[in-house]
């Protein structure tokens, strides 16, 4: 096992845009760090655990899919499995999440050229992610219904370091903690409202959480890519004065139970508040250098890393 400080590598930059729990929009909300903690492959799965290096923040890789995360007065963290690069898969997942407060459970990714940071929403702590944001629209998937919404980040942290781009929402009316995602579904979604996308960088089951504390193990079960959802029956357009029964997508006018790792691979560890300065509130400097990776058996070299 090998415990990493959240220091101990500068790493390219694997944020995310947690909104304020005192209402703040979540367009507002700068990022206070630029570097990631650790990425890699283990068990064939990409890896990717980023933290502001404030509060308490364990993530250990599992088994195949599997991850824990274990948090407890964290500033900012983002943590998860899937793959890089991303792609328009079925992601089926399963596990366990709890939180007392502000905390998410999404589909995440970035894509590049347009730069643009998404999230698939599966259920959120107490703070709603789009508190602040007009809604876009809503297409149904999977047994639900995601509201959409795009945001703005300016001068913020990315995986091409600090930089201005657009943030795409899709949110889970009724949060849950296991499922299948159909991707493809919420990019024709969100194409189908203007919101252009790239070519995928990293795509990841996140859990993230922001000033709060939690626990979660995640298992990314299966994928496999999508086919055209927007052209079968469980996808098409209704405009906003429209009302429909069917799987459609819609334009807006105005206690679980535990899946405990097995065979920990890796853990990674930031370290107290106290001992960690929080990191500036903007940075203006360039982008962190690239990120170190780690082969299948999960470790990860850094000169502060401690080995047990």
């Amino acid at each position: 096992m090998v415990a990493i400080s959240s220091l101990a590598l500068a790493l390219s930059a694997a944020t995310s845009a947690l909104a304020l729990p005192n209402g703040q929009a979540l367009r507002d909300m700068a990022k206070r760090g630029v570097t990631a903690n650790a990425e890699g492959t283990n068990n064939g799965f990409f890896y990717s655990f980023w933290s502001d290096g404030t509060g308490d923040v364990t993530y250990t890789n599992g088994d195949a899919g599997e991850y824990t995360v274990e948090w407890t007065d964290c500033g900012d963290f983002v943590a998860g499995k899937g793959w890089n690069p991303g792609s328009a898969k079925d992601v089926t997942y399963s596990g366990s999440w709890e939180t007392n407060a502000n905390s998410y459970l999404s589909v995440y990714g970035w894509t590049e050229d347009p730069l643009i940071e998404f999230y698939i929403n599966e259920k959120y702590g107490d703070y709603d992610p789009a508190s602040g944001l007009t809604e876009l629209g809503t297409v149904e998937s999977d047994g639900g219904t995601y509201k959409i919404y795009q945001t703005t980040r300016t001068d913020a942290s990315s995986v091409e370091g600090t930089a201005t781009f657009k943030q795409y929402w899709s949110v889970r009316t009724e949060g849950r903690t296991s499922g299948t995602v159909t991707t493809q579904n919420h990019f024709d979604a969100w194409e189908k409202l203007g919101l252009e996308m790239g070519t995928f960088n990293y795509m990841i089951v996140a859990v993230e959480g922001y000033e709060s504390s939690g626990s979660a193990t995640i298992t990314v079960e299966s994928s496999s890519e999508s086919t055209n959802a927007a052209s079968s029956s469980s996808s098409a357009i209704a405009p906003a004065s429209s009302s429909t029964t069917t799987s459609a997508i819609t334009f807006a006018s105005s206690s679980t139970s535990t899946l405990a790792a097995t065979t920990p691979a890796t853990t990674f560890a930031t370290v107290s508040a106290a001992t960690v300065p929080t990191a500036p509130a903007v940075p203006a400097a360039p982008s962190a250098p690239a990120p170190s990776s780690s082969d299948e058996s999960g470790d990860d070299e850094g000169d502060c890393a401690d080995y047990e």
